[in-house]
């Protein structure tokens, strides 16, 4: 998963702003690797806490302008054609990924890599990327449907965060609204587990009036491309 800072141009695919690596396997990823991408400030998932809370991946792809999916981390029992690994996703979490991807309004690229035909056992990888792909366009139709709500809770979690780090610490502002630390950083991270209530009650507790709220959600239901310059 890939994306480039809020705000910033449009840029060349050989660029990488950030880059988010979701399901590594750690006896399969050289220590150094996992230190070098630690000094560039990227992040890490390692499988196993994807596949207990995989809801978190949620604003994780959301957030990203590409999407890449290799085969190798769905395990060889839902892809036969996947020789490396018997662990991994499952197919329906493999799915539950791509519905992800789908959903984002950020996401403008997808790609599936590393299926071998040659390996595939009765066609039964072919058919899981074809259920893969089903539920990429099941999440672009739900994304189509719910795209105005989530611009509004991404808007208003942004304009927490910014807020926010301009006048105290999570806990600070967790106390004020008597809420914990976690679930604030939830909010700031556009947590779809985070409810609007908790999120207006966050943002008016930084000082904001209502009139600054109402901006920022008429903003992000604004397409970029119409909105005047800064």
């Amino acid at each position: 998963v890939t994306r480039r800072p809020p705000g910033s141009t449009p840029f060349p695919y050989t660029t990488l702003f950030l880059s988010n690596h979701i399901g590594f396997q750690s006896y399969m990823v050289h220590p150094d690797m996992l230190e070098t991408i630690d000094k560039l400030h990227f992040d890490c998932y390692r499988v196993g806490k994807v596949k207990e809370r995989i809801e978190e991946m949620e604003p994780v792809i959301r957030n990203a302008n590409l999407f890449s999916f290799d085969i190798s981390a769905i395990q060889h029992a839902h892809a036969p054609a996947n020789r490396l690994t018997p662990n991994g996703f499952n197919g329906e979490e493999a799915c539950v990924l791509m519905q992800y991807a789908g959903m984002s309004a950020n996401v403008n690229t997808v790609g599936i890599y590393g299926y071998l035909h040659e390996q595939d056992l009765h066609n039964l990888t072919a058919k899981q990327i074809s259920h893969m792909l089903w539920y990429l366009m099941d999440g672009m139709l739900k994304g189509k449907q719910e795209a105005a709500l989530i611009e509004s809770k991404l808007a208003l979690s942004r304009k927490l965060r910014q807020r926010r780090q301009e006048q105290m610490t999570q806990a600070e502002l967790a106390d004020r609204i008597h809420s914990s630390q976690p679930r604030i950083a939830k909010a700031e991270n556009g947590d779809r587990s985070v409810s609007i209530e908790l999120l207006l009650r966050a943002i008016l507790a930084t000082g904001a009036t209502p009139q600054d709220i109402g901006d920022t959600i008429s903003d992000a239901a604004i397409p970029t491309k119409l909105r005047a310059p800064a």
